[in-house]
């Protein structure tokens, strides 16, 4: 016994050395791992600094200037014409762009949430002109400069002449220049990239330094990576990326885009709008900015540089623009104004619509190859505007051809680089002869390839819509299978066209318009689609007849509904039509059921909107020209009124004023009451108004279900339209922004709560007494689905109230409580009350004043709010996460 007690002992002192051993064991191990990692990391930084001591900056700099001031400073008149060029100081105009503060499609609501909290100051900020180098001092609304900017705009409109003036400024190292405070400037032209997984260094020794540079590709890297606030890096033309970079994830432009690479450099991107379909959610933290061509003023200036050498020929199409609408409408486009200029310099005269002008551009450059062969110029007959010839007629099908057969438009729209073996091979070299292609042959040395690209994204464009309007006499069912690429009806109130394409086929040809109007009709009507501003373009190109125009918006009665959105691109469309049936009551207007305005059009606007006598919904933003006197005397603004106001038909009336001074809307009301205008929605932004009269209006409307109303100086009172809901019996919207409400109003809400769906009082000046009332009676708001209280701040005791209230709603799916003073203690309440709601996909917190306490409690509501947003993601609660 006393043995094997002994034994145990001894066993048990053992197992306890053993142990002591071991721990001694991994203890030095531990330390020689500590010792090695540290070594390891000493030579990593000793690397990297190695690398960067190798790198030098004045070599890197005068390499790119170098490059920048031989290939950026020179302007091509057309790019598809070598050596037909221009210095860049001598013919470059800054084309007009502002910050983007809508989309055209954008809901009214969506931009009262963003934009209606502005001061007056951010307002003129928004409306204010950019010049090119402004690009990379942009505010934020914070006051931050922004390091994230994406140009949009439409094909033409000098979106890579921005990119290039960029480069060339920089290069001229110009003292107090704001691009000095930047070591480099990177300008990537997206199309000339090869291979999808090229890292940024790559690209940068392939399109910009030479390959006996200097600089080695390591210690370019390092630099960047070590300053990045010293690097501008420019994209052109993401929308033309055809190598497939941008989609791949893991490269260093997909990183840059989504803000993993690179974050504290300045990135511009430049792109077309219909090319931002696949990467919106790239680009959501991007400042925009709209890129909108040549202002009249801008189009003179242009001009007068062209033709600086021969003043005379400048001033006489500058009389013959002014004298032309149509033409001049053209001109706003830079790249059109560029090819009027070189077709007047060669013949004076002037097309009228764009696919003419693309004509005579391709006529020219055929005529200039065949000069050079030492051929004869074609005859008369074969000068024909409406032909391009037998011969070229027959290149630009195969040309057309081919593009149309590369077109994806879920992916990124036309193929933009292509290979020699897509072309038949007398084709291609035709086709480069006539400067229509380019061929480049890259230097990599991964991948030494053949590339083949048309000059310019419009002359795709316009190959395609000449070879798609030759099927419509050859071959309707090719016709038809190509038409099916082209355009795609998404819902009733999104369709992606390839609009290039379809204006060029239907200027081609007069037949083509109907054939293709009567096919997007067909394929619209299903889905309950009625937007017909593409149709309008395709009418305008075609320049038709008021008998074959009458025959063409006949087929828009087979749809349910007919809605047309005039933005600045449409406007010459528009005007075209309205000239035509001016004196008809059976034309285009009298058809319309809905209608947004979102660009000036006044004195035109009150006369569509007269003629236009069944619409049921109307949107109008409101700008400075309303504020304008007409030839009657009265302003533009009043007359627009009164027009909208004697609409019986009218339903849904939503008007956003962008003047800083504000308008008055109350006579608006007023018509609208006198009237009996029975609506069932009313928005009105930044608008000043006599709350009795809109009391007035309401207690006479009980059809009303939607009221907006959003002003930003939060110094007028709302009470009277409080105390009138309890006669609107359908109201389940209502939505205040910037109006003072009183204490003791709150309480009418109880009236509408059970029936209300969506409630914004954003910046109503609430208190704790206000909220106090307000929760009394959440707990009957059953179908409330949106409440919304941001910019009231409230003593941070109330959220446990309201925490414990919003239990008891439903189908609450967006919470919105913007600087409203939540701390720790709410938001703790918060989580606790929000993360057993399944119904919850919204949640707004920003400027509050919440601590790393709050911050880990609510961390748990936004997983679960995106795993329930995301379809795919496998159903999660609580125990769960």
């Amino acid at each position: 016994m006393s043995k094997s007690i002994k034994d145990q002992t001894i066993s048990v002192s053992t197992q306890q050395e053993a142990l002591k051993t071991l721990e001694d064991n991994k203890q030095n191990q531990t330390t020689s791992t500590t010792v090695a990692a540290s070594q390891t990391s000493i030579e990593h930084d000793t690397h990297r600094r190695s690398k960067e001591d190798d790198f030098n900056l004045q070599d890197c700099q005068k390499e790119m200037r170098e490059f920048y001031l031989d290939v950026m400073s020179k302007v091509p008149l057309l790019e598809w014409v070598p050596g037909d060029t221009k210095d860049m100081k001598s013919i470059f105009v800054d084309p007009v762009c502002a910050l983007e503060t809508k989309d055209s499609d954008e809901k009214l609501e969506n931009v009262l949430e963003r934009d209606f909290l502005l001061k007056n100051e951010d307002l003129v900020k928004r409306d204010k002109e950019l010049k090119n180098e402004d690009l990379i001092n942009i505010e934020t609304n914070e006051g931050q400069i922004s390091k994230r900017v994406l140009v949009v705009g439409k094909g033409g409109t000098g979106k890579s002449i921005i990119s290039a003036n960029l480069a060339y400024k920089w290069a001229q190292n110009t003292p107090n220049s704001s691009l000095s405070k930047f070591s480099l400037v990177v300008v990537i032209i997206m199309r000339k990239i090869q291979g999808n997984n090229a890292s940024l260094e790559d690209i940068i020794f392939e399109q910009i330094l030479p390959e006996d540079s200097k600089v080695s590709k390591e210690s370019l890297k390092s630099y960047i990576k070590s300053h990045p606030e010293e690097v501008l890096v420019v994209l052109d033309g993401i929308d033309e990326d055809s190598s497939g970079t941008i989609r791949n994830k893991s490269g260093d432009i997909r990183k840059i885009l989504e803000n993993r690479k690179l974050r504290n450099s300045c990135v511009i991107l430049t792109t077309r709008s219909e090319g931002m379909n696949d990467l919106r959610s790239c680009v959501t933290h991007f400042t925009r900015v709209k890129l909108h061509g040549f202002s009249t003023m801008k189009i003179h200036q242009y001009i007068e540089k062209y033709f600086r050498r021969d003043k005379a020929k400048g001033t006489k199409l500058l009389n013959m623009l002014n004298d032309n609408p149509k033409t001049m409408s053209l001109a706003t486009t830079p790249i059109l104004l560029l090819m009027i200029c070189l077709l007047w310099e060669t013949d004076c005269s002037l097309p009228k619509t764009m696919t003419q002008l693309y004509r005579k551009t391709v006529r020219h450059l055929w005529n200039v190859y065949k000069s050079k062969e030492g051929q004869e110029p074609p005859s008369d007959e074969e000068s024909d505007d409406e032909k391009l010839g037998d011969e070229l007629n027959k290149l630009i099908h195969q040309l057309g051809k081919v593009a149309l057969q590369n077109f994806d438009m879920q992916i990124d729209g036309y193929k933009n680089t292509f290979n020699r073996n897509d072309f038949e091979s007398e084709v291609l070299e035709l086709a480069h002869r006539v400067n229509i292609l380019s061929k480049e042959t890259s230097k990599s040395e991964l991948s030494k390839k053949t590339s083949v690209t048309f000059l310019h994204a419009t002359l795709t464009e316009y190959c395609a819509g000449v070879y798609l309007s030759s099927l419509i006499d050859t071959d309707h069912a090719e016709c038809e299978q190509m038409l099916q690429k082209l355009v795609l009806v998404i819902d009733s109130e999104t369709l992606r066209i390839a609009k290039g394409t379809l204006h060029f086929c239907c200027g081609t040809k007069s037949n083509a318009t109907r054939f293709l109007l009567e096919y997007m009709v067909k394929v619209m009507k299903p889905k309950g689609m009625g937007i017909i501003n593409p149709h309008l373009r395709h009418i305008y190109e075609s320049q038709l007849s008021y008998k074959q125009c009458q025959e063409f918006v006949s087929l828009y009665s087979r749809l349910d509904r007919i809605k047309l959105i005039i933005n600045e691109d449409y406007i010459p469309c528009v005007q075209y039509l309205f000239d035509l049936f001016e004196s008809s009551q059976q034309g285009l207007f009298p058809m319309l059921t809905e209608i947004q305005i979102n660009t000036s059009i006044t004195p035109l606007l009150q006369s569509i909107v007269k003629h236009a006598t069944n619409l049921n919904r109307v949107t109008v933003y409101i700008d400075r020209q309303f504020c304008e006197v007409s030839d009657n005397g009265e302003s533009y603004l009043t007359l627009f009124y009164q027009a909208v106001s004697s609409i019986s038909s009218l339903k849904h009336l939503g008007l956003l004023s962008t003047i800083i001074q504000k308008c008055d809307a109350t006579p608006l009301i007023q018509m609208l009451t006198k009237n009996k205008v029975k609506l069932e929605e009313l928005i009105l932004m930044h608008f000043q108004l006599d709350p009795n009269a809109v009391a007035h209006f309401l207690r006479t409307n009980n059809f009303i279900t939607r009221v907006s109303l959003a002003n930003s100086d939060g110094l007028q009172s709302v009470d009277e339209i409080f105390q009138v809901l309890p006669y609107l019996s359908k109201m389940y919207y209502l939505s205040l922004i910037g109006y003072r409400v009183s204490s003791g109003v709150i309480k009418h809400l109880r009236s509408v709560v059970s029936q209300l769906a969506h409630l914004r009082l954003r910046c109503c000046g609430l208190n704790e007494t206000h909220l106090l009332e307000l929760v009394a009676f959440l707990s009957k708001a059953q179908k409330l689905t949106t409440l919304d209280l941001s910019h009231n701040l409230f003593p941070a005791s109330s959220f446990v109230s309201l925490a414990r209230y919003l239990e008891k709603i439903p189908q609450l799916a967006k919470l919105c409580l913007v600087n409203t003073g939540l701390e720790d203690e709410g938001a703790c309440e918060l989580a606790k009350c929000l993360i057993s709601k399944p119904t919850l996909r919204t949640l707004e917190l920003d400027k509050n004043w919440i601590g790393p306490i709050g911050k880990r409690e609510l961390c748990l509501v936004y997983l679960l709010i995106f795993i329930r947003s995301h379809p795919g993601y496998p159903t999660c609660n609580e125990e769960d996460i």
